[in-house]
């Protein structure tokens, strides 16, 4: 990632060299941003993540008894680790805290991976079926997130059979009852009330996430449709998918512009929307991780 992310910040350094016309008109309106419309769109940040929590938290296997705090507690610290780290490392240190919370030891992994998975799978029905109702995403953006998918699941089988030949080296009935333990991780999809739960606060995020866009943009004086704003996080979420620079900087403000100026928004302005979203989704997040981390601390001590 340091490599991606060196050659992200030099082709930024080059388009911002090359067209300094833009990035002063970019700045000139970033300054014109006021800080009421920055503030409301912290807390509806604040909100979106409580919403991703939730989403998690409906699809954890009833078996691991974890209440919402807890599961908030792992969702966001993997969050956090996503900006920080390659690869979704992220992912997986939210299988380990899962797993950990819910006191199973190594036998609680494969449920884990499974809710992890579970979230995933509801996310992204989540984002499609919006896209679906607005009717604003095209076939591309349907068949690059079938591909994302398809590929993400791929990838978690992989590891998961992986994992489940290093830490259950022994019968092949202990094998099988690991994969058991992974289909289980995966029950909320086939319960009705918690799948539908699930897809409830997944739609509330997205809705909370474009609220916060559309309070930026009206910051600076232009309205875009709700469709228009979910094509603007559609072509964010397709591009920064793939982790390739170090908080996804560069790339994230890239990809929302353009998904901005397939909305009509004028290239300064998205850009000066862009840079103010991803700034106020670090901020949240590093906010929220700080926060729920010291909320949850503090009953340790007085017990103590």
């Amino acid at each position: 990632m340091i490599l991606l992310s060196a050659i992200v910040a030099a082709g930024t350094g080059i388009a911002v060299a090359t067209h300094p016309a833009q990035v002063r008109a970019a700045l000139s309106q970033l300054m014109r941003l006021p800080m009421p419309a920055l503030a409301e769109a912290f807390v509806m940040v604040l909100g979106q993540l409580a919403l991703q929590s939730l989403r998690q938290w409906a699809v954890v296997p009833r078996d691991l008894a974890l209440r919402p705090v807890r599961v908030a507690h792992a969702f966001l610290w993997g969050q956090w680790l996503n900006i920080v780290a390659p690869a979704r490392t992220g992912d997986a240190l939210r299988v380990v805290l899962i797993r950990r919370e819910s006191g199973k030891g190594l036998g609680g992994v494969p449920s884990a991976i499974g809710a992890v998975l579970a979230d995933k799978v509801v996310d992204l029905a989540s984002l499609v079926l919006l896209c679906a109702a607005a009717g604003s995403i095209g076939l591309l953006w349907t068949r690059a997130y079938a591909r994302l998918f398809e590929a993400a699941v791929a990838a978690a089988a992989v590891v998961a059979v992986v994992a489940a030949m290093r830490l259950r080296s022994g019968s092949q009935e202990k094998h099988w009852t690991w994969m058991r333990d992974l289909r289980d991780g995966l029950s909320a999809l086939r319960d009705g009330p918690r799948v539908m739960a699930s897809l409830v606060f997944a739609l509330a995020s997205w809705v909370a996430e474009g609220g916060a866009l559309w309070l930026l943009c009206a910051g600076l004086g232009v309205m875009p449709t709700p469709s228009e704003i979910l094509l603007a996080l559609a072509v964010l979420n397709v591009g920064i998918s793939v982790p390739i620079s170090f908080a996804n900087l560069g790339v994230y403000e890239a990809a929302l512009a353009s998904g901005l100026g397939y909305a009509g928004v004028p290239l300064p302005t998205a850009l000066a929307v862009a840079a103010s979203h991803h700034a106020v989704e670090l901020l949240a997040q590093n906010v929220a991780v700080a926060g729920l981390s010291l909320s949850t601390r503090a009953p340790s001590r007085i017990n103590r």
